[in-house]
C-alpha cells in the first residue's frame, strides 16, 4: 500500500512511503476496517512512526465504486 502526499500551498512534489504488510482488522464498535503498519520510515527524516487507517464503510463503499469503475472502462 502506498501512501503519497503534496504540499497543499507549497508543492515540492509528491513524497511517498510503503506500508509493506500492513494488518487488516475489522473494528466492530466502529463498524469500520482497521490497517495498521508500525515502524514506518518518515517520508523526509530519519524518525519512524505507526500508521493507522479506518475507512468507513461508506468509504469502502466508494472505494469499491471507483475500482469496479476503473474495471469497466
Amino acid at each position: 500500500m502506498k501512501i503519497i502526499r503534496r504540499g497543499s500551498t507549497a508543492d515540492h512534489g509528491g513524497s511517498s512511503i510503503d506500508l509493506k504488510a500492513p494488518s487488516f482488522a475489522w473494528k466492530k464498535s466502529d463498524s469500520c476496517i482497521t490497517i495498521k503498519q508500525s515502524n514506518v520510515k518518515d517520508f523526509s527524516t530519519k524518525s519512524h512512526h505507526s500508521y493507522t487507517v479506518n475507512p468507513t464503510l461508506p468509504e469502502l463503499n466508494n472505494l469499491i465504486q471507483a475500482v469496479a469503475a476503473g474495471i469497466k472502462t
